[in-house]
């Protein structure tokens, strides 16, 4: 039995009512005009804003269902994670609305500026080394003292269903613009956004190709897809500071099951990528987000052979846009032209 079903995301979608933001869709001209000259003549390109989502990130669904699925003795203990930015600041964000203690490890090579909202959230934070293992190390010592409930940024079926509430929009949105999706991407980095996005589409609009992408400097989800074995992360180098984390266990029992495959994409092609939003779309995106977009236009499937844009050719394109947390004093094409 898959960790998650379409029921788990409809119970969440009545259960956070009234909590999320119904962020927008976008379509640009722009971007389409560049999708045809690489290749994907006609293709059009819809942008799912999660980068206006609460706390600026789609992490925020995920903290709300998890949350609203404590019992009330949970909530007066209070709620603990690991988290390198996203996720951290909407657990704290979410914990100060309905009043939860809320304490979240960070790692040393989070995003300043990510740190300084969960502080300002109100939250304890705890620092701990970069590697996924010394951050999950800290929690544990955390809660050894604290018997908090862990909300992990990913890997549990709240979580997962949570996130798939984007997708429960994404689909009806697409009415708007006439048209269903033929492709859905999202970045994938512990994998619950995809897990979650994976369930509901497969089940709404079954024709529909989903793909998930991430950098190659954190290719252990590709890795995972291709062997069918779960691979360890690798070490957190890439720029796409919301994906250094690894693929978790339950995420990846979904994703085998419904995902048809994980792009990869160099560093270099994601900063092309997220500056080519920002003029496009002229929306702020931080670099996890332009993972998608750079991975169809210059990434790998997940057995190393290129992504052909042409494939693409005359088809709906739909990306999930999943943050805008950006530290505007340190743009990665800054001083570069």
């Amino acid at each position: 039995m898959p960790p998650i079903s379409h029921h788990d995301i409809i119970e969440a979608t009545k259960r956070t009512a009234g909590t999320l933001v119904r962020t927008p869709v976008i379509e640009s001209r722009e971007l389409n005009a560049i999708f045809a000259h690489a290749g994907a003549n006609e293709a059009r390109v819809f942008l799912k804003s999660e980068n206006l989502q609460h706390t600026g990130s789609f992490k925020y669904r995920g903290a709300m269902n998890a949350c609203l699925c404590l019992t009330q003795q949970e909530q007066e203990i209070g709620v603990a994670t690991h988290s390198s930015g996203n996720h951290g600041r909407a657990l704290a964000t979410v914990a100060l609305a309905l009043e939860i203690p809320c304490t979240v490890v960070i790692p040393s090579n989070a995003s300043p500026i990510k740190v300084a909202a969960i502080r300002a959230a109100g939250a304890t934070v705890i620092e701990s080394g970069p590697t996924l293992h010394d951050r999950e190390s800290t929690l544990a010592d955390v809660i050894a003292n604290t018997p908090m409930t862990v909300i992990p940024p990913y890997n549990h079926p709240h979580i997962m269903a949570g996130q798939g509430t984007c997708a429960v929009e994404f689909v009806e949105q697409m009415q708007e613009f006439d048209t269903t999706l033929d492709v859905i991407i999202t970045p994938v980095g512990g994998g619950g956004l995809l897990s979650g996005v994976a369930t509901w589409v497969q089940h709404k609009s079954p024709s529909t190709t989903i793909l998930g992408s991430e950098p190659a400097l954190a290719g252990d989800a590709a890795a995972s897809f291709h062997t069918g074995i779960l691979q360890p992360p690798m070490p957190p180098k890439t720029i796409a500071d919301g994906l250094r984390t690894g693929l978790g266990p339950l995420p990846f029992e979904v994703i085998q099951d419904v995902v048809q495959d994980i792009l990869t994409t160099s560093e270099e092609a994601i900063i092309r990528a997220m500056r080519m939003v920002w003029e496009t779309a002229r929306i702020v995106i931080e670099p996890s987000c332009a993972v998608p977009i750079a991975a169809l236009l210059e990434g790998k499937h997940s057995d190393g052979s290129p992504v052909d844009p042409q494939a693409y050719a005359g088809q709906s394109i739909g990306i999930i846009i999943t943050g805008g947390n950006v530290n505007l004093d340190d743009l990665p094409w800054a001083g570069k032209g």
